[in-house]
């Protein structure tokens, strides 16, 4: 009997339904007041982002302009490694029409106020702006073309987004000293373009990098940590993560907090978990008990791992200890 996938819980789903619309009220009330300004992303949520960029083949805009059989079987006749033939396959025409098709993209997951799927297609659009960017390193490209790869071999076939990421990391891995070698030469020609006063575009680009958050470094610190403990499994790691990001990135951002050391005081911490975190988030009783919990293993970690902070932590943790009493006072 095939083994059923658990379910998440109402409660994690709900809450994180409330964040994506509190995100939206704040982008409509911020655009109403004011000209926009990037909103800083921590690089833990830029990282999930980029991992499930290749969902965005499937969108029926991409799928309009999928290789045909013809093109993947012109590619493979004339070329042996599979970098060759992305490369083959991804003409100019068809990287123009990539182009339009993630300009057509970004209007509509701006309109469906979609941050996320937004900064995929920012993130692809501005490595298609640069002059020279390799198509066989493109994530979409690869991936629209192992798509079409499978369909050519199994046409009844669809291919899934887990079974598409796995051919993305295979082919990474079979072909890294390949793409390696190709990067080094594509590298030197463009040295060599500059030295020789070329228009080749060897500055960087003026547009600016994907802002990052001042808790960067701690948020894939304590990340590295995480995926470590054995004694938790997968979906308690991911809700713990997730709880500090909401504490890191959004608290902090909402708060205008840009130093650590101004955050772990523990009447912010008492703000966050009595206060903030019902207010925007409107979390279940599970909820608020799983991101006490989150919480007391994220300040345990700082002070068995960070020394510096073990004097200011003593206090924060005394307080989250005490579980039920923080829970007794919220249901009231």
């Amino acid at each position: 009997m095939a083994k059923q996938k658990k379910q998440k819980k109402t409660g994690l789903l709900k809450r994180k339904k409330e964040k994506l619309d509190k995100k939206k009220a704040l982008k409509r009330k911020a655009q109403a007041q004011k000209k926009p300004e990037a909103k800083r992303l921590s690089m833990s949520k830029v990282k999930k982002n980029l991992k499930n960029l290749p969902s965005l083949i499937f969108e029926p805009e991409l799928k309009e302009i999928s290789f045909s059989a013809d093109t993947v079987k012109k590619a493979q006749s004339e070329h042996e490694r599979l970098p060759d033939q992305i490369e083959s396959a991804a003409t100019s025409e068809f990287q123009d029409k990539l182009k339009e098709k993630f300009t057509v993209l970004k209007e509509k997951f701006d309109a469906n106020g979609d941050v996320n799927k937004g900064m995929m297609v920012n993130a692809m659009q501005y490595y298609m702006d640069q002059e020279h960017s390799p198509t066989f390193m493109n994530q979409i490209i690869v991936g629209m073309y192992l798509n079409a790869v499978q369909k050519l071999e199994s046409p009844d076939a669809d291919i899934t987004l887990d079974n598409l990421n796995i051919q993305l990391k295979e082919y990474d891995k079979t072909w890294a000293s390949y793409l390696e070698e190709r990067m080094t030469e594509f590298d030197n020609k463009v040295k060599e373009a500059a030295n020789n006063g070329s228009n080749m575009d060897v500055e960087a680009d003026e547009s600016s990098p994907l802002p990052t958050s001042p808790f960067e470094t701690i948020l894939n610190d304590f990340e590295t940590d995480l995926v470590k403990q054995e004694s938790l499994n997968d979906e308690t790691k991911e809700r713990i993560q997730e709880d500090i990001e909401v504490l890191l990135n959004d608290y902090c951002e909402d708060k205008e907090i840009n130093e650590f050391e101004s955050l772990i005081k523990i009447r912010k911490i008492k703000n966050f978990i009595e206060s903030w975190f019902i207010r925007m988030m409107h979390p279940t009783a599970e909820d608020l008990g799983n991101m006490v919990d989150s919480l007391l293993f994220f300040f345990k970690y700082l002070q068995d791992n960070e020394s510096r902070y073990k004097v200011t932590t003593d206090e924060i943790i005394d307080f989250l200890t005490d579980k039920e009493a923080i829970l007794s006072k919220l249901a009231t």
